[in-house]
C-alpha cells in the first residue's frame, strides 16, 4: 500500500455513557477517554475492528491502553486494525506514555489471505521498538494465541487474567488435527502449565476485572514512580518465605511491592521505597534451608533484571543461599548456561548495584550478589548473619577427610579467619559489615547520592509529593 493510501489516524474524545462498548475501560479510566481511530471512521464497535486503542487519565497519569474485542471477528489481527495499532504505537511513544496491552486473540486474521503476513506481523518490531523507551505490560484476558501470544510474550511484565487464560501458538483445533482429539491443549497451553514450565507468564490472576485494576496499578506506580503501598507481614496461612521476606525488607523501608509473586519460593522480586525514591530488590527469603538457586531461581533473577532495567532503578541483591544446584535433571539441566546469561545481563545493567551477603553466601553463588569484581559499587555483610567461603564448612571436612594433610591444613587456615568475616573487610570482597539500620543509609548513599551514574538524587524523602485524591485502581486499595 503506498503512503498516499495510508490512513490518517487522530484522537477523539469519547465518553463511556455515548460510547457503551467502551465500558470495560471505566474500571480504570473513568468516564472519560481519548479513542484512536481513522479520522474518516464513525466512532463504532465495528469499526475498531476487535481493537480498542485509547489513552487516559489514571490518578492523573496518562496511560494508552489496547484491548481486545474478542467479540469482534475473534480479535483478530488483520490489515486495518494493524496498520491503525502501528500508528498508534509511534504515537504513544512519542508522547511518552506506558501502554498496557490487554490481548484476547484468535491471532493472524487468515480470512485476508497470506499476501496480508507480512503486514500482520509489522506489529512485532513496531512493539519492540516501543517497549525499548516505555513500559509495556501486557495482559493476556483469555486466548492468546499466534501472533497473539508473540505480542503478549513482549511485554516487560506479563500477566495471566485467569487460570482459564490459555497461550500458544495456534489453537486446539489445529492441535487436534495434528496431534490427535486426545491431546490435553489445556495441559499444554492453559496459563497454569505455561506458568510452571515457562518464563512466558510472570503472575497470574482470579479474573480479567480485577488484573486489569493490578496492570494499572502497577504502570503508574512504576511508570511514574507513585508512592508504594505499606509493606505488611502476610498473614499466618501464607508461606514462611513471604513472612521472612517482608520482615527483612522492614528493617529498611515501610513500602514497596512484590513482583512476579508465586514465580519462585527461593527468589523474591521487589521494588521499595528508599527516602522517596523506587530501589529494586532481589532477595533470598532470609533463613530458609531450601534456598538453593536453581534453574527457576535464575530464570526469576534474569526476568526482573529486565524489567528493572527497562524502569532505570538502582538495583540491590540479598543473598541467603548455599549455593547453585549442581543438578543436571528435569528443568534444571540447563543451569550452568543459565548462570552464564545471566551474570551477562548483570554486567551490563545498565544502573548501579550493591551486593548484600545477608545469611549463606557460599561458591559461585556469591557472583549472584553482585561482587566487586563484577562492577558492584559497594558490597555489604549484615552484622551477626554474613557467612562466606568456598564451601559450608561441614562439607569441607568431608571433602577433605581423606587427606590428613590436607584438613590439617584447611583447619590452620580456618582459625586464622574470623567466623563473623571481619577479615574479609578489604575493600575488594566486603566494603563494610553492617546492621540492617545502617544498610539503610550505605545503600541511600552509594545508590542515589554518590556513584556517578546514579540519578544524583540530593532531595530528602520529604519533598516527596503525596498521591493526587484517588480515583481507581489506586496503590494502597487494589488488592490482588
Amino acid at each position: 500500500m503506498s503512503s498516499k493510501l495510508q490512513p490518517q489516524y487522530q484522537w477523539r474524545s469519547v465518553s463511556v455513557r455515548e460510547t457503551k462498548f467502551l465500558a470495560p475501560l471505566s474500571a480504570v479510566l473513568g468516564e472519560n477517554m481519548s479513542l484512536f481511530c481513522a479520522s474518516s471512521e464513525k466512532i463504532s464497535r465495528l469499526n475498531a475492528d476487535g481493537m480498542w486503542m485509547v489513552k487516559g487519565d489514571i490518578n492523573g497519569s496518562p496511560v494508552a491502553i489496547c484491548w481486545s474485542d474478542f467479540r469482534v471477528k475473534g480479535a483478530s489481527f488483520g490489515d486495518n486494525n494493524t496498520l491503525r495499532l502501528v500508528a498508534f504505537l509511534r504515537t504513544i511513544s512519542d508522547e511518552k506514555l506506558p501502554l498496557i496491552f490487554c490481548v484476547n486473540s484468535l491471532g493472524f486474521r487468515f480470512v485476508e489471505g497470506r499476501k496480508m503476513f507480512d503486514r500482520v506481523f509489522s506489529a512485532v518490531p513496531a512493539l519492540i521498538k516501543f517497549k525499548r523507551d516505555n513500559l509495556l505490560i501486557t495482559l493476556c484476558q483469555g486466548k492468546c494465541l499466534g501472533i497473539g501470544a508473540i505480542l503478549f510474550s513482549l511485554g516487560h511484565y506479563r500477566i495471566a487474567a485467569s487460570p482459564e487464560s490459555s497461550v500458544n501458538l495456534t489453537g486446539p483445533e489445529v492441535f487436534q488435527q495434528f496431534f490427535g482429539q486426545k491431546v490435553d491443549f489445556t495441559g499444554i497451553a492453559g496459563a497454569p502449565s505455561v506458568f510452571k514450565r515457562t518464563g512466558l507468564i510472570h503472575e497470574i490472576g482470579s479474573g480479567i476485572k480485577g488484573a486489569f485494576l493490578y496492570a494499572a496499578q502497577l504502570v503508574t506506580l512504576l511508570a511514574y514512580k507513585k508512592p508504594l503501598p505499606v509493606l505488611t507481614l502476610p498473614s499466618s496461612s501464607q508461606s514462611k518465605t513471604d513472612t521472612a521476606s517482608i520482615a527483612c525488607l522492614q528493617q529498611i523501608s515501610q513500602q514497596g511491592i512484590e513482583l512476579f509473586k508465586g514465580y519462585d519460593e527461593r527468589l523474591k522480586a521487589f521494588v521499595i521505597n528508599l527516602r522517596g525514591q523506587q530501589l529494586a530488590v532481589l532477595m533470598n527469603p532470609p533463613d530458609q534451608t531450601n534456598n538453593m538457586f536453581s534453574y527457576r531461581s535464575l530464570d526469576l533473577y534474569q526476568q526482573a533484571l529486565a524489567l528493572f532495567a527497562s524502569l532505570k532503578l538502582p538495583l540491590v541483591v540479598m543473598i541467603d543461599t548455599p549455593g547453585i544446584d549442581p543438578r543436571f535433571d528435569g528443568d534444571n539441566k540447563d543451569i550452568i548456561e543459565k548462570v552464564i546469561s545471566v551474570t551477562d545481563d548483570l554486567l551490563n545493567y545498565p544502573k548501579p548495584i550493591v551486593g548484600v551477603i545477608n545469611g549463606r553466601g557460599f561458591g559461585g553463588a556469591n557472583t549472584l550478589a553482585m561482587p566487586k569484581c563484577y562492577g558492584a559499587v559497594a558490597r555489604y555483610g549484615i552484622k551477626g548473619r554474613v557467612q562466606m567461603d568456598v564451601m559450608h564448612e561441614s562439607i569441607m571436612r568431608e571433602l577433605l577427610s581423606g587427606s590428613k594433610n590436607a584438613l590439617e591444613s584447611w583447619q590452620t587456615l580456618q582459625d586464622e579467619q574470623d567466623p563473623h568475616c571481619s577479615d574479609m573487610v578489604d575493600g575488594e570482597t566486603l566494603d563494610e559489615i553492617v546492621t540492617y539500620q545502617e544498610l539503610e543509609s550505605r545503600l541511600w548513599c552509594d545508590l542515589f547520592v554518590n556513584h556517578p551514574h546514579a540519578d544524583m538524587v540530593k532531595v530528602a524523602s520529604s519533598f516527596i509529593q503525596a498521591d493526587p485524591s484517588p480515583r481507581k485502581a489506586t496503590a494502597d486499595s487494589v488488592k490482588y
